[in-house]
This record gives structure tokens, C-alpha cells and sequence, in this order.
């Protein structure tokens, strides 16, 4: 994905600002999600990390750490779509 915009679709503003985002794929492409935009954010290194934690947390089905309610959202959105194509693993 090629960004056209820096904003990270968390935390929406960064000072300095984010120089180098990262694609973010709600479903992982590890469980059968599509490598389409669809599926794609562009996200701060922070919020992705955050939002892997709370999705792995989510999978093993232990407490999810504390995040913001974006990156909750986005976590769940991503474990609803895993759960979706029944590749958990």
C-alpha cells in the first residue's frame, strides 16, 4: 500500500509527525486476510504494536491489555474477521 497521508488512523495527529507509517491489515494476511485496501490502514508503529498485543491477547483468550478504544476496535475487527475464516492458527 502506498500511503498518500501520514495521519495515523488511531491517534490521528503526531508531533514530529509520523515520517514512516505502517500498513496495518485488520484481518492478518497470516489468517486468510486479503491483501486489498479494504482491509488496510495506514497506522503509527505505536498503535500497530498496540493493536497486534490486543489481538494476540484476544486469540488466546486472556485479557486484553490496555489500549485505546480505536485500537480495541480495531483488534476486534480484525479477531471477528479471523474468526470469520476459521484460520485461527
Amino acid at each position: 500500500m502506498s500511503h498518500t497521508k501520514t495521519d495515523c488512523v488511531v491517534h490521528a495527529y503526531h508531533w514530529p509527525p509520523v515520517t514512516d507509517p505502517d500498513t496495518h491489515h485488520i484481518i492478518p494476511l497470516a489468517h486468510g486476510g486479503p491483501d486489498v485496501p479494504d482491509n488496510e490502514v495506514v497506522i503509527c508503529p505505536n498503535g500497530h504494536r498496540n493493536i497486534h498485543e490486543a489481538l494476540r491477547a484476544m486469540l488466546a483468550g486472556k485479557p486484553v491489555p490496555k489500549v485505546t478504544r480505536k485500537e480495541r476496535r480495531l483488534a476486534q475487527r480484525g479477531y471477528d474477521g479471523i474468526m470469520a475464516t476459521g484460520r485461527t492458527a
